[in-house]
Order: structure tokens, then C-alpha cells, then sequence
């Protein structure tokens, strides 16, 4: 995960993005109840081009990771503005999904599983400190970022850990998380406003501006 300057895509989120995604509507986001709390969460100044339920996302936020999907290995045939857009707003929506849903079932990964799995990947990847900064410089990357991404990867894995228990075999198992991947989109795509600039699949309602 660490050695690739692309956007992960982790299991649970490729089985979100395989159910198809119900029509979209126009709506006001964020609800009225939840203005103060999406006001509280925001820094001063910032521009909120998403938010699903009360947890805004921010147009700062966006192009960190619009300039990290843009520096992708395949420079032969670079995306398009727009399948950048797609990538990177699913990728920050899924994650907001998988946090909250990770809340919703009481599966927690502690920072300090989370640094030794980084630690980990980092060690088995980058032996040499040198070639890690390396590169976390060309891939516009963070280790806050990396930590992030680890932490989500975990928190997929344990849900799905937690969603296949108690089924036996595959087919079983399957089925079960299939079931829960689509009450898992449908409820958080109805959770989920985006700015009509950035809508995509999985904004459950579009407007003009948040």
C-alpha cells in the first residue's frame, strides 16, 4: 500500500462501488439540525464541497488528494480532470462511510496498532529511511496521510471480519457481506451531500453550493 503514489482502493470499498447507487436528489445540506455541529467541524475560511451526515469535507482536503491521485505511475495515459474527481471523492467519501460505520458497530483499531502496521508495510517496503522520504516527496504524501490509509484499511478488514462471523463458508459468508454492503451504501449515501461541482456516484444529493 505504501510503495504505490495512486489512491488505495480497499476491499470494502470495491464491494461498495459494485452495488449500484439509487438516483440522486436535490436537497439542503447540511440538514438544519446539524448546521452548528458541520459549522463547528469546519476551520474558518474553509470551502465544504461535501459532507455526509454532519462531517464536512473540504475543498483544501479535496486537492491534497486530487494532487496525490494526479501523480499516479501511469504517465502514458494520465486520467482525465474528471476521473480524477471521481477517484478522489469517492476515496474521501468511502473513508467518512467506513469511520462512521466503524462508530456504528464499536470497531476501533488504536493508534498504536495503526503506527505498527505502518511501521511494518514501511520497513517491508522502504528498508532505507531515505527511499521512504523519497517517497513521500514525488508522491505528495504525508506519513499522516499513510497512517490514514492504514488505519481505514483496518477498520474495512475488521468490519468485514465482524459482518462475516458466524456464516459458514464462502458462499456463505459472501452473501452475508453483500447484504450488508447494500443497506451499508443506502444508508450513507442518504447521508451523503456534495456542492453539484463535485457530485458523483455516491452523493445521494447534489445542489448548487454548500
Amino acid at each position: 500500500m505504501l510503495g504505490t503514489a495512486r489512491l488505495v482502493t480497499m476491499a470494502l470499498f470495491a464491494l461498495v462501488a459494485a452495488v449500484p447507487t439509487s438516483a440522486q436528489a436535490t436537497t439542503v445540506c447540511p440538514p438544519p439540525a446539524e448546521t452548528a455541529e458541520v459549522t463547528a467541524a469546519s476551520e474558518p475560511g474553509e470551502v465544504v464541497i461535501a459532507c455526509v451526515g454532519s462531517r464536512p469535507l473540504t475543498e483544501a482536503t479535496f486537492k491534497h488528494w486530487d494532487e496525490v491521485a494526479a501523480t499516479g505511475d501511469d504517465k502514458a495515459h494520465p486520467p482525465s480532470a474528471h476521473d480524477l474527481l471521481v477517484q478522489v471523492m469517492g476515496f474521501l467519501i468511502s473513508s467518512v462511510w467506513v469511520q462512521g460505520e466503524a462508530r456504528a458497530l464499536h470497531v476501533h483499531v488504536s493508534p498504536a496498532a495503526v503506527h505498527r502496521q505502518f511501521e511494518l508495510e514501511r520497513h517491508l517496503q522502504f528498508p532505507r529511511r531515505r527511499d521512504f522520504q523519497r517517497f513521500l516527496k514525488k508522491s505528495k504524501q504525508t506519513v499522516a496521510d499513510l497512517l490514514m490509509r492504514v488505519e481505514l484499511d483496518m477498520l474495512s478488514q475488521r468490519i468485514q471480519r465482524r459482518v462475516a462471523a458466524g456464516h459458514r463458508g464462502a458462499k456463505a459468508r459472501q452473501e452475508a457481506l453483500a447484504r450488508f454492503v447494500a443497506r451499508f451504501r443506502e444508508r450513507w449515501t442518504s447521508q451523503t451531500y456534495c456542492a453539484s461541482r463535485y457530485a458523483m456516484r455516491d452523493c445521494g444529493h447534489v445542489q448548487s453550493s454548500l
